[in-house]
């Protein structure tokens, strides 16, 4: 739990002595601190942005919620009554969750997929999640592990950053990528708090182009797909 560094945010946050997490990507460029934490991990509905309510109108069934934090997303649908697990790879965050009364949360790798028994109609992969694909070798292989696990006719529902291509800040990094046959949108990144340093990960702000590539010759297809403020919402039908 050391290296967990955005857990502890997220706790202290919870906790009402909230401070200011960084991230660090593998170039040596550092984001400003942020309010990430409070204000959007420990967010509530009347906050969230118009692509994440209306993602959340489109669920039905039993529901899984992929990188799910401290649980915002899966309390206001356990709230309606909805059978909602949820997971997330930080431990500390999955505290907060139980804390604030979701049942059933665990801690899990999003590559460790399989080792999930239940199957589902709805899989959400909201807050910019759809970026935990992280590269298009292991996208595609959490795109065949949620096919395994999902019921005939399940649906994703994702959100992922639109990737701005003219920012003076990121766009060298992201003709390194482009040099390097890798795609635009990947990043490589950690998250600091305080004195704790997390372990590096992927992320990918991929387009739906790329990731409708990266649905050829699956089970998945995309249903619709909208924009607004610089996010996307997608939703992906399993045939």
């Amino acid at each position: 739990m050391n290296k967990d560094a955005l857990g502890h945010a997220v706790f202290d946050a919870y906790s009402g002595r909230p401070g200011v997490e960084f991230l660090e990507r593998d170039d040596g460029y550092v984001k400003p601190g942020s309010k990430l934490t409070a204000e959007v991990y420990l967010s509530k509905p009347e906050s969230w942005n118009k692509l994440e309510r209306k993602g959340l109108s489109l669920v039905d069934g039993r529901i899984l919620d992929i990188g799910c934090g401290a649980g915002r997303h899966a309390l206001f649908l356990q709230a309606q009554g909805y059978s909602v697990d949820a997971f997330d790879i930080s431990p500390l965050a999955i505290q907060v969750a139980k804390k604030q009364g979701l049942e059933n949360a665990f801690v899990l790798d999003i590559e460790n997929l399989g080792s999930i028994k239940n199957r589902y109609d709805t899989f959400l992969l909201l807050g910019n999640n759809l970026a935990l694909l992280s590269n298009p070798k292991k996208g595609r292989k959490i795109i065949t592990q949620l096919d395994q696990l999902a019921n005939k006719g399940a649906r994703v529902i994702a959100t992922c950053a639109i990737l701005n291509q003219d920012d003076p800040e990121h766009k060298s990094y992201q003709e390194e990528n482009i040099r390097n046959n890798r795609s635009a949108g990947q990043l490589k990144l950690r998250v600091k708090y305080k004195d704790i340093t997390g372990d590096w990960f992927e992320y990918w702000f991929l387009s739906s182009a790329e990731l409708y590539a990266l649905l050829k010759g699956t089970n998945w297809e995309i249903e619709s797909y909208e924009e607004d403020q610089g996010q996307y919402l997608i939703v992906l039908k399993r045939n």
